[in-house]
């Protein structure tokens, strides 16, 4: 039987465990942390209070990732139709909102997109339902802009199961539609501040640069669309889901899969050498996959790798940080623009000319005065997380890489901009900033929560320039962490895709 060890046990190190065991490998994964999940973790943070997800609180791309099946996900093409639809699945009235300065908001939720009556099913049926009638606000929300929205979004929220799933495998499957996907290319290469100027009103426009945001970085470059369309995609297609319970669902329930599938599992051993994994082991196993930045991966793999490729580790580069407030309130988030409060994410940051400076100052490596803000409002989907009187909020601010100032007053600040009086529903504020997300896990090295920087080359080779990514130049050693093709995002695919490679290398030296 054919050994292997999986050193971390984030969304990509579970996935690739995973993928082996059922092959027939015997795996061991190993953790440094005294739990597993890497950074989809959840956690009380004040004595009897609510439960708050640490990392990742709504998972889109979870939804239609094939590394993840088996974790309550529709059937393709069925249309989430509340809560519990879809088992440990909940969904809030709006998937998506985007408040301005002026009260007017953008609203997304599932449906087709722009549609105020009629076909907002996509062709299925799912029984009766609020959507059709929610959907209908979401499409009033954008105004004149409507149509223009459904003109963007459309033509790859349909068959998007099938287009989710060719991009996030790239580039080890051969696409299942081709046409498709390079349709979808042609879109995706777009600078998102020009994608926005199609739009004739604010809030489209706004709302659309919000979700190019989720790149991290400058929003006038190249490829800068791509964020925007798979992630608007998905909120029209599955929604932007939040795990029953809290984040950390999604990780029991893999959990319970490692045991089923033999997995064996070892917390709190830290890897930091290829000593260190041979003991954690007792033996050298056939493959190492590691779920690791690429500068440890080369560290741990040591003199075992090629020079040129611990270079090319060496050399890669990160991105933009996160700095993060979890908030318990006594009571939900007083918003100017009352529909915000039926949406799970928020995301604040004004006009999208707002929202492209400030991206451009923290890619830059300037602090913005009013940055980028990204609310979860988990118990709007998921009414148990309230406990005791306290509701729990998520917020983090983009901010510059490895920032090492206090954010959680300019966040708290962007907040109160579209919620007068939010300061004072504020019982507890627990903040963390790059340096202690680093601290808590290091693959968000100096606070980057992406896995590395999207911007220029390194968006397209992912850690080095190569035919294939996930190799490491030595026998038996792999990379599979988010620093490799598609990034960042609770998906698994950098795992899963590398276990791939392990297997079909395995096939070719048996032959």
């Amino acid at each position: 039987m054919h050994r292997a060890v999986v050193v971390g046990s984030g969304p990509n190190g579970l996935a690739a465990a995973l993928r082996l065991a059922r092959a027939g490998w015997q795996v061991t994964l190993v953790e440094a942390a005294e739990e597993i999940g890497g950074a989809l973790r959840s956690e009380t943070l004040s004595p009897g209070g609510p439960v708050h997800d640490l990392g990742a609180s709504a998972h889109p791309l979870a939804m239609v990732s094939p590394a993840l099946r088996g974790l309550g996900t529709p059937r393709s093409g069925a249309v989430p139709t509340g809560a519990g639809a879809a088992g440990m699945w909940r969904w809030a009235d709006f998937d998506l909102a985007h408040p301005l300065d002026d009260g007017r908001v953008a609203l997304v939720t599932r449906g087709r997109p722009g549609e105020v009556s009629g076909d907002w099913a996509f062709g299925h049926t799912g029984g009766p339902s609020r959507v059709p009638d929610v959907s209908a606000e979401a499409a009033a929300s954008l105004g004149p802009d409507a149509r223009r929205w459904r003109r963007l979004i459309e033509p790859v929220v349909d068959g998007f199961p099938e287009l989710a799933a060719d991009v996030l495998a790239l580039p080890r499957r051969v696409p299942r539609r081709p046409v498709r996907l390079a349709r979808f290319g042609l879109r995706a290469a777009l600078p998102a501040t020009v994608v926005a100027r199609r739009f004739v009103d604010a809030p489209a426009a706004a709302l659309w640069t919000g979700l190019a945001a989720h790149g991290f970085g400058r929003l006038d470059r190249p490829l800068t669309s791509a964020a925007g369309l798979l992630l608007g995609a998905a909120a029209h297609f599955t929604g932007w889901p939040v795990a029953a319970g809290g984040s950390a669902a999604i990780v029991e329930t893999l959990s319970a899969q490692l045991v089923a599938a033999g997995v064996q599992v070892r917390t709190g051993y830290r890897v930091d050498s290829y000593a260190d994994l041979i003991a954690a082991v007792d033996g050298v196993p056939d493959a190492v996959l590691l779920a690791t930045g690429p500068q440890a991966a080369a560290c741990i793999a040591g003199a075992r790798i090629p020079a040129r490729i611990t270079r090319a580790l060496g050399r890669y580069r990160y991105g933009p940080a996160a700095f993060v407030v979890h908030y318990e309130l006594d009571r939900p988030v007083p918003w100017t623009a009352k529909d915000c409060g039926r949406a799970a994410v928020v995301h604040l940051g004004g006009t999208a000319a707002q929202i492209a400076e400030a991206e451009r100052d923290t890619a830059a490596g300037r602090m913005p005065e009013s940055p980028f803000v990204l609310v979860s409002q988990q118990h709007v989907a998921d009414p148990g997380r309230i406990r005791a009187g306290r509701v729990p909020i998520q917020a983090y601010a983009h901010v510059p890489h490895g920032y090492g100032g206090d954010a959680a007053a300019v966040v708290t600040a962007q907040i109160e901009r579209f919620a007068r009086g939010f300061a004072d529903t504020v019982l507890a504020r627990h903040a963390r900033g790059p340096t202690a997300l680093q601290r808590w896990n290091a693959n968000l090295v100096g606070g980057d929560i992406a896995g590395g920087a999207t911007a220029g080359l390194q968006l397209l080779a992912r850690p080095r320039l190569s035919t294939n990514p996930y190799r490491l130049g030595a026998r038996g050693l792999y990379l599979c962490s988010a620093s490799t093709p598609p990034g960042g995002g609770v998906h698994g695919m950098s795992g899963w895709q590398a276990a791939g490679v392990v297997l079909a290398d395995q096939r070719r030296g048996d032959r």
